[in-house]
């Protein structure tokens, strides 16, 4: 249970960082690509002092490498809506994501579409719903003249690039074993730290002290989130992966709307409200 504690509380850690570097200033690009950088050197150590690096399964190089190609993206994406939207809303829109998986299931894999999928499913469009319609950012941050269209542009692409992430894992958690889990992470953490720092310098940014440091804190969580939730599976929730995701995504998604309101005091109305709510039932509906 103390594992699982850690990965929710790393995940919340990762927004609340990213929520502050925007705060400060600090250069997101050059936080990211020092996260990635950081989180890839401590899977490394990991991994060398537990001996799994000595046979990967070229499958796990391959999902890595592709994965470390999306993961920065994706990281992009969340710190400019936790920027823009706040801690709640963002971070609800990035739970909205487990509807990718299942559908893909679905459509592409014969899953079959049991009342309670159904009802989970019904209860994320109906989560988005309540979320996207005419939200105002909650930050001096970004303009104030945010329309509709544009929200719904960014929650549906945050929606669908975490969903991919989300299937990735999954897809590794398939066709992979389990003694390649952190060099998973090694090469997926190292490739997205050799795309950042790239895209980084090449427009122009580079390591400054505070950004690198703000970058080395994020590093540590982003890695903390992984470790602490393979630990959690591979520990007290071995052979109850559903109630563990469960209970992160669910813990993660309340601490971070708590956060929201007391340390920004950021605004969620009713209906958003109701949206998280719905969010949260359909966690529960579509993972247990």
């Amino acid at each position: 249970m103390i594992d699982l504690a850690l990965s929710i509380a790393s995940t919340t850690g990762v927004a609340v960082v990213l929520r502050m570097a925007r705060q400060y200033g600090r250069d997101i690009e050059i936080v990211i690509a020092a996260n990635y950088v950081v989180a890839a050197a401590i899977g490394f150590v990991f991994a060398l002092a537990t001996d799994k690096l000595g046979s990967v399964e070229p499958i796990t190089v391959v999902l890595g490498f592709i994965g470390g190609l999306i993961w920065p993206t994706a990281f992009h994406l969340y710190a400019s809506g936790i920027a823009t939207f706040g801690l709640a809303r963002t971070g609800a829109w990035a739970r909205l994501s487990l509807a990718v998986p299942v559908l893909l299931g679905l459509v592409f894999f014969g899953e079959v579409l049991t009342p309670r999928l159904a009802i989970g499913l019904a209860l994320l469009f109906g989560a988005f719903l309540l979320l996207t319609p005419r939200l105002a950012p909650v930050s001096e941050l970004r303009p104030s003249n945010q329309r509709a269209p544009k929200v719904l542009l960014y929650a549906s692409t945050l929606i669908i690039t975490f969903g991919i992430i989300d299937a990735w894992v999954s897809l590794f958690n398939e066709v992979g074993t389990g003694e390649d889990d952190l060099a998973f992470f090694v090469v997926l953490f190292g490739t997205a730290a050799v795309v950042s720092t790239t895209m980084a310098l090449k427009r122009g940014h580079t390591f400054a002290r505070l950004d690198s440091l703000t970058g080395v804190a994020l590093g540590i969580l982003n890695f903390g989130v992984s470790y602490f939730l393979l630990r959690a599976l591979a520990g007290g929730f071995e052979g109850q992966s559903a109630l563990a995701f469960t209970l992160f995504s669910a813990s993660s998604l309340v601490l971070m709307a708590l956060i929201g309101r007391l340390a920004w005091g950021e605004q969620v109305k009713g209906r958003e409200v109701a949206g998280i709510a719905a969010a949260l039932v359909a966690i529960i509906a579509l993972n247990l």
